[in-house]
């Protein structure tokens, strides 16, 4: 009964977290756009520069994407939790 509460609680608040985490991602790529625009609004859209265009705007949609994935599955509590295994390694000398 504790922990399905605490479950619950725990639920409400990552909903709240990942509100404001949405909110950050939605704010960051709208300033990645304006600034893209900025960037190429006085070049001449030559095929080389709508290429590099092209590529920046891919780059942008894959850091949002993965983003908001990853901090979904950082906070889901339904799935397997995700889990970013790190190694520290010591060498004594």
């Amino acid at each position: 009964m504790y922990m399905q509460q605490f479950q619950e609680r725990k639920g409400m608040q990552m909903e709240k977290d990942l509100a404001v985490y949405e909110e950050h991602l939605k704010n960051w790529r709208k300033d990645a756009q304006d600034q893209l625009e900025l960037d190429f609004a006085e070049q001449n859209m030559s095929g080389f520069v709508k290429s590099r265009r092209d590529k920046e705007q891919r780059e942008i949609e894959t850091i949002l994407s993965t983003s908001s994935q990853y901090y979904k599955d950082l906070t889901s509590l339904e799935q397997e939790p995700y889990l970013k295994v790190v190694s520290v390694f010591f060498n004594k000398a």
